[in-house]
C-alpha cells in the first residue's frame, strides 16, 4: 500500500484494540473464539476435540469430515506419511483463480495440522466472515482453521491411557481381466480395426487351462502383490492437573502403521513394507510467576521414521497394478527368476519390485516451542495488560536408501498344433545383486520463527462492556529450495463492544506486510465491521419461554490473498531446449530462454466478504445455526495470454485482472438433551457455496458456450455424446470427424456449432467443477443408556463431476495396458445387436484421440453419501472401576469408511485414481482415566 505511514498512523492512534475472552493459548486474533456464544458476532464453527476422538485415524485432519459447517474435506489417497493422506480442505469453497489454501493456526502460530495428533486437541474452530478474518490480513482470504491443543487445570492430577489396534483393508479396488479375457480383449480391439488378430485360440486356451503357468501366465497382480489387510497400532498416555501457581498438560503418543505389501518380508534383515512409526510428545505449562505476571510454555516434539521399498514408491507400485496385464509374464519363471518383460513393453513385475529392490528409510523430526509472557499492568490503568510472545519451529527430514537390482527374464516359447509348447526362450535382464548400495539424501527441511507484542485493554460499564487489543506479530519462513523464503508483518486491532447485554459491536483491522511482493505493493490495510442484536435479552421477549436464545448477526470487511506465484515482477531466462551446433548436428544438453515477461503491476488478491446469520436455541431442545455470505475476490494476477496479440512473440505476462464472486448457505441444527439414563444428540450440516469466474483475460473463443469466464472454477468441458456410431454407412452421413479415424462402436459427438464437422469447438460445458462440490452435508447421531453407546457420522456431497480416465480402468489396452472387468461389461460390442446397456465405447489397442478425450461418457456425477464412522462403546460402572483406583474405563469397537452410496461402484468416488488405495477400517481399543 502506497499511504503504509498513513495507514501504521491510524492503527497505532487507537487505543488497545479487541478481543473478548482472550484464551491463553490462543492467538490474540483469534477474537471470534468466545467463551460463550452470547456475545459474539462472528460466524464461526467450532468441534470439541472428545468427538474427533471417535474417528480412529492417525493424522487429525481426518477427523474432520461432516464435523464443521462451512469446512469441506475431500478425502485422498496415497500411502502418505502416517499410513493415510491428509485430505483437501477448502473453507466455503473456492475463491480464487490461484492458491486456495487456509491458513492453519495451531495455538496461535501458524503450524500444520499433521504435526499434531487428536488426543492433544481440545477444539479445532473454522472462522469464515470478514470481521474475524480481517485480522490475519494478506492471509485470511481463504479462511482459517484455528486449533486449540489442551491445558492443565486446578485439582487433582488426571491421567488417561489409551490404546487401540487398527485394522485397514482397502476401500474399494477395481478387478482386471484375467489372461484368457485379457487376450480375447486384445483381439476384439485390433479386429475392431480392420488389424489381425494377436492370440490365436490354442494360446487363449492355455491361458484359460492354466496347465502351463510359467509359459501361459494368469497372474492376479493385484492379489500378487498387495495382501488384503494392513495395520495399526496407537498408544497415548496423557498427564493433567495443576494448582494456582502451576498447571500442566503432558502428552506421549505413539503410532505405528502397517501397510498392504504383501512380500515384503522375503530378505533376511530387512522389511521392504510400507510402514510408519511416530512418537509426538508435548508439554503445555501456564505458570503464574508473580501476583501480576504469567508465562505459558508450549514444547512439542515430533519424530518419525517411515519405510518403503527400495526402488519403488506406493504411487509407482500401483500404477503399475494398474497398468499390468494378466498374461504379461509369469511372478517367476520355471528356473526361479523373476518374471518381466522386455524393456518398456510392459511395467516391471510389482512383486519384484516391491521385495527384492532393497528399502528406503525416512527420518523425520520436528521441534515446535513458544513462549508467552502476559503482564498485569493495572498499576497503570485497570484493565490493562501486556503480552510478548516468541516461537521457534523447526523440521527436517532424511532419506537412507539401501537399494540393488535383481534378475529377471522374458520368457517366449510356441505351441504346437496340438496345445503343447515348445522349448521356451528365456532372455535376462537387469543384474543379480546382494550386496545393498547407500545412498543419502535431504528429503525436506523448514524453519518458521515467530515474534508477537501487544496490549489488550477492557472496562466494564453501567450498560456496557469493552475490550480491547493492540497487536504486533512478525513470522519468517524458510523452506529448503529457491524463492522459499517468506516473511510476513502484521498490525492487528480489533474493538469488542457489548451495550446492555443485547447489542455486540466489533470493529477489526490488520496492516499487512509480505515479501512475496514487490517492495511497494508489500502492504495492505484491512478493515472490518460487525454487529449483533441478542433479541432473547429484549424486554418484549421475557414472556416467550420457549425461545432460548435468538441472535442476529452481520459483517463486511475486507481480506487478502498473497499466496501468488512469485517474482512475476522480473524478467528472467529460463531453461529451454538444446541448441545444434557444428557440422555433425549434435544438439547440446540444453540452453536458456527467455521467461515470461515482467508484469508491471503485481498485487496481492482482495475479496470483500458479506455475511448475515442466525443463532437461535428453542424449548430448550433445538439449536439452529444459518449464514448466508457472498464474497468478491479481485486483483487475481491472471496471465495477459487471452488480452495480448500472439504476435508478440514472449511469454506472456501477469496482471491483476482475475475476479471471482463466490456465494452459498450454511444451516446447522442441532436436538440433545437427557431423559434419566437416556443422553442423545441428532445433529445435521448443510452448505450449499456456489462460484463464478467473472474475469480472467480469457483469450477470444468464437461461441460463447466455449467460455470458462462466467462459470465455476473447475467447471468441466467435454464433448456431448449421443451415441456409438453403429456402421460405417452411420459414420459417413455423419458430420466429418477430425480428432482421429473412426469406427463403428467409437463415440458419437453432437454438432454443437452446426458447421458440419466435429472438432474442439463443440465442447461444452457439462456437469459441474471437478475440483469442490457445491453441496456439502452430514448427519450424528450420538446416543448413550446406562453406559452403553452409539455414535455415528455420514456425511456426502452433490453437485460435484469427475472426469473419468484412469488407466486400465477406464482407458484400456492402450501402450500394452490391461483392462478392467468394469470396462468389459460395460463397453461397446460388435457383437452386440444394439449395445443398449453400453456406456463406454469399443475396445481398441491404438490411441484414440476421438474416444479418450473429456466427453459425456467419461464424466462421471461425484456425489456420495458415506457412513464416515461409526463406534459402539461401553463404559463400566464407576463403582466398579472405582475399586481398582480408576475414575473411568471405556472400551470401544470403531469403524471408518464402512459404505458409500455414490454411481461410480467400482472405486472410491472421492479418489479416483491409479494410486495407492483409500482405505476402511476397523479399530478395537480402550480408554482409561485414572
Amino acid at each position: 500500500m502506497r499511504n503504509k505511514s498513513i495507514m501504521i498512523y491510524l492503527l497505532l492512534s487507537m487505543m488497545c484494540i479487541a478481543q473478548n475472552a482472550w484464551s491463553q493459548s490462543a492467538d490474540k486474533c483469534n477474537i471470534a473464539v468466545k467463551d460463550s456464544i452470547d456475545n459474539s458476532t462472528f460466524a464461526i464453527s467450532t468441534v470439541n476435540g472428545d468427538d474427533l476422538l471417535k474417528s480412529a485415524t492417525i493424522s487429525p485432519a481426518n477427523t474432520l469430515y461432516g464435523r464443521l459447517n462451512g469446512l469441506t474435506v475431500l478425502q485422498n489417497g496415497g500411502y502418505g506419511g502416517t499410513g493415510e493422506t491428509d485430505p483437501k480442505m477448502y473453507i466455503r469453497g473456492m475463491g480464487t483463480l490461484n492458491d486456495n489454501s487456509m491458513l492453519v493456526l495451531v495455538d496461535g502460530l501458524e503450524r500444520p495440522l499433521s504435526s499434531l495428533v487428536t488426543e492433544e486437541i481440545e477444539s479445532v474452530s473454522v472462522l469464515k466472515d470478514a470481521a474475524s478474518l480481517a485480522l490475519y490480513g494478506l492471509r485470511g482470504a481463504n479462511g482459517v482453521l484455528l486449533v486449540k491443543t489442551k491445558r492443565g487445570e486446578i485439582g487433582r492430577s488426571k491421567i488417561n491411557v489409551s490404546y487401540h489396534h487398527t485394522f485397514t483393508t482397502p476401500f474399494r479396488m477395481p478387478k482386471f481381466a484375467n489372461a484368457a479375457t485379457y487376450a480375447e480383449a486384445v483381439n476384439e480391439g485390433r479386429t475392431n480395426e480392420g488389424l489381425s488378430a494377436l492370440y490365436n485360440e490354442q494360446e487363449i486356451n492355455a491361458y484359460r487351462s492354466g496347465k502351463y503357468p510359467t509359459l501361459f501366465p494368469d497372474v492376479n497382480w493385484v492379489k500378487e502383490t498387495l495382501r488384503d489387510v494392513g495395520a495399526r497400532d496407537q498408544v497415548n498416555l496423557t498427564a493433567s492437573g495443576g494448582n494456582e501457581k502451576v498447571r500442566y498438560f503432558a502428552l506421549i503418543n505413539f503410532a505405528a502403521d502397517r501397510g498392504l505389501i504383501k512380500n515384503a518380508n522375503m530378505n533376511d534383515g530387512y522389511t521392504s513394507q510400507l510402514t510408519n512409526s511416530t512418537m509426538n510428545v508435548r508439554t503445555n505449562l501456564d505458570m503464574r510467576l508473580t501476583s501480576t505476571t504469567q508465562m505459558s510454555v508450549n514444547l512439542m516434539g515430533k519424530l518419525r521414521e517411515m519405510n518403503r521399498p527400495g526402488a519403488v514408491t506406493d504411487a509407482n507400485l500401483m500404477y503399475s497394478l494398474y497398468n499390468l496385464p494378466a498374461n504379461a509374464y509369469p511372478v517367476k519363471t520355471d528356473n526361479g527368476t523373476w518374471g518381466g518383460g522386455a524393456q518398456g513393453l510392459y511395467p516391471l513385475n510389482p512383486v519384484s519390485q516391491s521385495s527384492s529392490t532393497g528399502y528406503a528409510m525416512a527420518h523425520a523430526r520436528g521441534l515446535y516451542a513458544d513462549m508467552e509472557l502476559v503482564q498485569n499492568l493495572d498499576v497503570l490503568t485497570k484493565g490493562l495488560k501486556a503480552r510478548f510472545r516468541i516461537g521457534f519451529d523447526a523440521f527436517s527430514e532424511s532419506w537412507d536408501s539401501r537399494s540393488k537390482q535383481y534378475l529377471y527374464e522374458a520368457t517366449s516359447v510356441k505351441l504346437d498344433p496340438s496345445g503343447v509348447p515348445g522349448t521356451p526362450i528365456y532372455t535376462q535382464y537387469g543384474k543379480d545383486m546382494t550386496e545393498l548400495s547407500f545412498s543419502t539424501q535431504l528429503g525436506g527441511q523448514s524453519r518458521h520463527s515467530n515474534l508477537q507484542f501487544g496490549l489488550d485493554y477492557e472496562k466494564n460499564f453501567s450498560q456496557g462492556y469493552l475490550s480491547t487489543f493492540l497487536l504486533y506479530k512478525q513470522d519468517k519462513q524458510v523452506e529448503i529450495g529457491q524463492f522459499n523464503t517468506f516473511m510476513h508483518q502484521d498490525i492487528v486491532a480489533g474493538v469488542h463492544y457489548t451495550l446492555a447485554n443485547r447489542y455486540f459491536f466489533d470493529l477489526s483491522m490488520s496492516a499487512s506486510g509480505t515479501s512475496r511482493l514487490p517492495k511497494d505493493q508489500r502492504w495492505g490495510f484491512f478493515p472490518a465491521v460487525s454487529v449483533a442484536w441478542n433479541i432473547t435479552n429484549e424486554s418484549f421477549m421475557r414472556d416467550i419461554s420457549w425461545v432460548n436464545q435468538l441472535k442476529l448477526r452481520a459483517s463486511y470487511g475486507l481480506t487478502g490473498n498473497d499466496r501468488i506465484t512469485p517474482n512475476l515482477n522480473r524478467y528472467y531466462f529460463q531453461g529451454g531446449s538444446g541448441f545444434v551446433f557444428g557440422n555433425d548436428y549434435n544438439k547440446s544438453i540444453g540452453g536458456l530462454m527467455e521467461g515470461p515477461l515482467a508484469s508491471r503491476y503485481v498485487t496481492y488478491e482482495k475479496t470483500s466478504k458479506l455475511n448475515v446469520g442466525l443463532d437461535t436455541r428453542l424449548f430448550n431442545l433445538l439449536t439452529l445455526n444459518i449464514d448466508a455470505f457472498y464474497d468478491q475476490t479481485y486483483d487475481i494476477m491472471v496471465s495477459t495470454q487471452g488480452v495480448a496479440s500472439g504476435m508478440l512473440g514472449s511469454i506472456n505476462s501477469y496482471e491483476p485482472d482475475g475476479k471471482v464472486t463466490n456465494y452459498g448457505l450454511e444451516i446447522g441444527a442441532k436436538i440433545d438433551g437427557t431423559a434419566k439414563d437416556f443422553v442423545y444428540s441428532v445433529a445435521g450440516q448443510l452448505s450449499f457455496v456456489r462460484n463464478k469466474i467473472t474475469n480472467m483475460n480469457e483469450s477470444y473463443l468464437p461461441y460463447d458456450y466455449l467460455k470458462s469466464t462466467g462459470r465455476p472454477i473447475g467447471q468441466v468441458f467435454g464433448m456431448e455424446a449421443i451415441g456409438f456410431f453403429k456402421d460405417q454407412a452411420d459414420i459417413d452421413k455423419s458430420p466429418k470427424q477430425t480428432f482421429s479415424t473412426v469406427y463403428p462402436g467409437d463415440l458419437k459427438y453432437k454438432d454443437q456449432n452446426k458447421d458440419g464437422k466435429i472438432d474442439a469447438f463443440d465442447a461444452v460445458a457439462m456437469g459441474h467443477n471437478g475440483y469442490c462440490p457445491e453441496i456439502y452435508y452430514s448427519a450424528s447421531v450420538d446416543i448413550e443408556y446406562k453406559g452403553i453407546g452409539l455414535s455415528a457420522l455420514f456425511q456426502g456431497t452433490a453437485n460435484q463431476s469427475i472426469v473419468l480416465n484412469t488407466p486400465g480402468l477406464y482407458s484400456p489396452l492402450i501402450r500394452n495396458g490391461t483392462v478392467s472387468e468394469h470396462y468389459l461389461a460395460n463397453c461397446w460390442r460388435p457383437n452386440d445387436s444394439n449395445n443398449a446397456n453400453a456406456l463406454y465405447p469399443r475396445l481398441t489397442t491404438t490411441e484414440s484421440a476421438n474416444n479418450y478425450r473429456s466427453n459425456s461418457a467419461f464424466i462421471a456425477d461425484a456425489s456420495y453419501l458415506k457412513l464416515r464412522m461409526l463406534e459402539v462403546y461401553y463404559k463400566l460402572p464407576k463403582m466398579l472401576v472405582s475399586k481398582c483406583r480408576m475414575s473411568d474405563l471405556k472400551l470401544f469397537v470403531r469403524g471408518m469408511n464402512l459404505f458409500s452410496i455414490d454411481n461410480i461402484k467400482v472405486t472410491d468416488p472421492e479418489f479416483i485414481s491409479a494410486a495407492y488405495p483409500t482405505l476402511r477400517s476397523y479399530n478395537l481399543g480402550f480408554n482409561l482415566t485414572f
